[in-house]
């Protein structure tokens, strides 16, 4: 028996074809002005912000649902790449025409410039054409065996359910004839109204929802196409029910429904305003969390001063103890420098000592003799002065001292921290100044270079005439496409004077630029397992005038060759949280392992760069720990997805 399953968490064909009129009535000759993307592990949602002659307008769109919202989020603070795309294309465009393909879960947005195709089923999808419906780029890369969705390629629509209102009669019973299913699977899965609307068609009609189509007769057939058709005609009649949503009433609810003046806000109403109060709870009881969780790290911390407070007391008396009994343990230190200097042997020391009834034992592996003084037992190196062991003493106690009124500090901000903790949450977090070198690919490697890469021709060409300098080293793969990668001889954030001789680059530096560079080359693309590279200097790089592209330079002399260096990256994620800042970190493993909190490492494969991209930050969220969370939940996929060679690969 064929189960039939429904989430009204999802718009079926007929809500579309109902909300589509209204959209075409709100927004034809509207001006897209702003365009907004957010995406929490895996699902995404746009906004669009339409200037209309009524006022601005945001259109709600996710994988399923599609309508006019007044519940307006805050914008992410990076927008993901994709919806930069889409702002490239589509601002200040206006909109021509917006219509449903069918009877499909598929609307198109067309404008002066583009058709934006939202396939509203499955995963969704939104793609943005040409006016000949080339595709130039979709928000997912997918593949079928009848279709493909990737830059370039003509659009094709997926293969579409038979339309009920644009079919005739006899087109219609034929469907039914044709399959030997339940009335209501016909209707819910052939035609796509989905099991509420199905149910509802059956109840217009007389027909029992479970006949058999076998068993139907013409004068019933007859009946379900006039129903169907009537709700077609009809006007729309947006009503929430306790559990369920609908475009038009349900004579299958008993309950009475609530009432709504438009689909746009029924569906606003029921869709986003539930979104909305689960977001509102949950983010209730983070705080929750957050507020319980400081209030034991508060007594915690008042345990550390505590007994940082009896550390800082307990070593300045035991300072002061080694000068009271100055004499005394002088005499001891003294007696067993000369023992060892005639040649004695520890037992007979040991046994000459106990005319010392202070000294308690004696650990001559160590060098520790330990005196009782005062109901106290303390620990004396005699093989060092007795000045010496007190400052010891003395240098501890400071220690304990700074860091009990660091302790100290730290619970007087705690007190008032969950009181802004939600605020915290709300708040964009902020971003460091980028430096120069952040235009370009880098890592800093395991023994603190720099090391950066051209992501094009451009940069290419940068990186070998302006930042190249003399004691620095360029590497590049043995294969056509690739990057150059420089080595800097100085050490980031610091100055070289003048005459100063430069520290040599080490050999660690220049194969993990070398594992850099044969990830950032076309190999990548291609598959390769492995590559060469060379390691060569500046000014072995030339170029005849007018004879070579941009990018591209003639290298002469010998070079160091790093045999095939494997291709891969790691992806890293650094946390400070003095500045609530976390930064992505990418490079070669060793690099990432020694800079990153948590850090993934990839390969080539065929996993598209958005799934990999959320693959990679969910198994980041898992290894970490959770008052890193909140960090790393801010990154964004964009930023991920930067660190990812051509698109593509797999995690390791």
């Amino acid at each position: 028996m064929e189960e039939l399953v429904q989430s009204r968490d999802e718009m079926s064909s007929l809500d579309m074809r109902f909300v589509v009129k209204e959209l075409q009535q709100a927004l034809i000759g509207g001006i897209i002005r702003k365009i907004y993307q957010y995406e929490s592990f895996g699902v995404y949602q746009f906004l669009f912000e339409i200037s209309t002659v009524q006022g601005p307008q945001w259109l709600f769109v996710d994988k399923n649902k599609i309508f006019l919202t007044k519940y307006k989020k805050e914008a992410p603070q990076t927008p993901p790449s994709f919806c930069m795309f889409l702002r490239k294309h589509l601002s200040n465009t206006k909109i021509k025409n917006i219509s449903q393909k069918g009877f499909d879960r598929i609307i198109e947005i067309e404008t002066e410039n583009n058709f934006l195709v939202l396939e509203l089923f499955s995963k969704g999808n939104l793609i943005l054409c040409d006016l000949s419906h080339q595709i130039i780029m979709p928000l997912e890369m997918q593949k079928w065996r009848d279709r493909e969705i990737k830059p370039k390629q003509l659009y094709k629509y997926p293969q579409s359910n038979l339309d009920p209102f644009g079919a005739d009669q006899l087109e219609f019973k034929k469907t039914f004839t044709i399959q030997y299913k339940k009335v209501i699977v016909i209707l819910a899965t052939v035609f796509g109204f989905g099991k509420q609307y199905s149910k509802e068609i059956c109840l217009l009609s007389g027909v029992d929802e479970n006949k058999m189509t076998k068993d139907l007769s013409d004068d019933e057939l007859s009946k379900i196409y006039i129903a169907v058709q009537n709700i077609g005609r009809s006007m729309p009649s947006p009503s929430i029910y306790l559990s369920t949503i609908s475009s038009i009433e349900l004579k299958s609810e008993k309950l009475k429904p609530q009432r709504m003046s438009t689909l746009s806000e029924a569906f606003d109403e029921f869709f986003l305003k539930k979104e909305t109060t689960k977001s509102q709870l949950e983010q209730d009881k983070k705080q929750e969390e957050a507020e319980a969780k400081m209030q034991y790290i508060k007594l915690m911390q008042e345990k550390k001063i505590e007994k940082l407070g009896v550390s800082t007391k307990e070593t300045r008396e035991t300072a002061d103890l080694i000068y009271t009994n100055y004499t005394l343990i002088s005499s001891v230190v003294s007696k067993i420098r000369s023992s060892l200097s005639s040649g004695k042997n520890w037992p007979e020391i040991k046994e000459d000592l106990k005319t010392f009834p202070e000294v308690k034992s004696i650990n001559e592996n160590q060098g520790i003799v330990d005196f009782s003084l005062s109901d106290k037992i303390i620990k004396i190196n005699f093989n060092k002065s007795i000045e010496q062991n007190a400052a010891e003493y003395y240098e501890e106690s400071k220690k304990a001292k700074k860091k009990l009124e660091g302790a100290k500090t730290v619970v007087q901000q705690q007190i008032v921290i969950p009181k802004i903790q939600q605020e915290k949450q709300a708040a964009p977090m902020r971003k460091e100044r980028k430096k120069w070198y952040e235009k370009f690919k880098w890592f800093i490697s395991s023994s603190g270079r720099l090391v950066i890469a051209g992501r094009n021709e451009t940069q290419n060409e940068t990186i070998v005439k302006k930042h190249a300098e003399k004691d620095d080293f360029l590497l590049h793969a043995d294969i056509h496409g690739a990057a150059f990668v420089l080595v800097k001889s100085q050490l980031p954030n610091t100055k070289k004077k003048k005459d100063e001789p430069t520290e040599r680059i080490d050999e660690v530096t220049l194969k993990e630029a070398a594992e850099f560079s044969a990830s950032n080359s076309k190999a990548w693309t291609r598959g390769v397992g492995t590559v060469d590279v060379s390691a060569f200097r500046p000014e072995q790089a030339t170029k005849p005038d007018g004879s070579l592209p941009k990018g591209s330079f003639v290298i002469q002399g010998s070079r160091i060759w790093f045999r095939n260096m494997e291709l891969k990256i790691s992806v890293g994620i650094k946390i400070d949280k003095e500045k609530s800042i976390a930064k992505i970190i990418c490079g070669p493993v060793m690099a990432v392992r020694k800079h990153a909190n948590y850090f993934i490492t990839i390969e080539p494969g065929d996993k598209e760069l958005s799934h990999l991209a959320k693959e990679v930050k969910n198994k980041i969220l898992l290894k970490s720990k959770p008052e890193d969370r909140y960090f790393i939940e801010k990154i964004q996929l964009s930023d991920i997805q930067n660190c990812i060679p051509s698109g593509r690969g797999e995690i390791v």
